[in-house]
């Protein structure tokens, strides 16, 4: 049985979502999805991807890519310029 909490199918959703710039929506199925499971590192990339383009998630959007990159190890995290910018805007 296919469920909304399974890592895959939220994982696949969520990439749909953010590559075709629904971020909303891929904020929705990661919020309570992506919590449970911390060591999903693509899953949580998405997330953070997702969160830094959402007004007002600016703090949560920060949180989630210092997950990313603490799991990473920090160099190997990959993001685009842009995000990032809009990330550290304000702080």
């Amino acid at each position: 049985t296919l469920s909304p909490d399974d890592p895959i199918i939220a994982r696949t959703q969520a990439g749909y979502l953010v590559a075709q710039t629904e971020d909303l929506q891929a904020v929705q199925v990661l919020d309570s999805v992506a919590p449970k499971f911390p060591a999903d590192i693509e899953m949580q990339n998405l997330y953070a991807t997702a969160l830094t383009q959402r007004p007002n998630r600016g703090e949560e959007a920060f949180a989630a890519w210092s997950r990313v990159w603490h799991a990473r190890q920090a160099a190997s995290a990959t993001f685009t310029a842009t995000p990032f910018r809009r990330l550290t805007q304000g702080y």
